[in-house]
């Protein structure tokens, strides 16, 4: 499976010249990954997923922002597996959060093996945890 982005801007990315849709795909895209892991977060609390890796609750214009920015062909990576980060690529809610509930996410993700690595052709950004 490839992981295809729901959306596509011109490259490099100018903020000023997105379009109304552009605009709501990135909203779309930020609403996505904040339910998504308040979600997560909801269901660690109670016991269902036993690791929850790193979120991004209140940083997700960052994710989109880095998304977009890297333009159609290119690919941005996490110092850790990020669940926002593979959302606001593509992946399907549904598959991530089958491996935070199996406990297959904590080991080695086959989400995070989805990733296409040699299809960064254009650009590679890499987001670095901020400790």
């Amino acid at each position: 499976m490839t992981l295809t982005r729901p959306h596509a801007v011109d490259f490099p990315l100018n903020l000023a010249k997105l379009s109304a849709p552009d605009l709501l795909d990135a909203y779309r895209m930020m609403l996505r990954i904040r339910r998504f892991e308040e979600k997560a977060a909801q269901l660690y609390a109670i016991g269902e997923i036993a690791v929850l890796p790193a979120l991004s609750i209140g940083l997700e214009a960052v994710l989109a922002g880095a998304v977009l920015g890297a333009g159609p062909k290119g690919q941005v990576f996490s110092a850790a597996p990020s669940p926002g980060l593979m959302l606001a690529q593509g992946l399907e809610p549904a598959i991530l959060m089958g491996e935070l509930l199996d406990g297959s996410f904590e080991n080695h993700s086959t989400a995070l093996s989805e990733f296409d690595f040699n299809a960064a052709q254009s650009s590679v950004l890499i987001l670095d945890p901020i400790t």
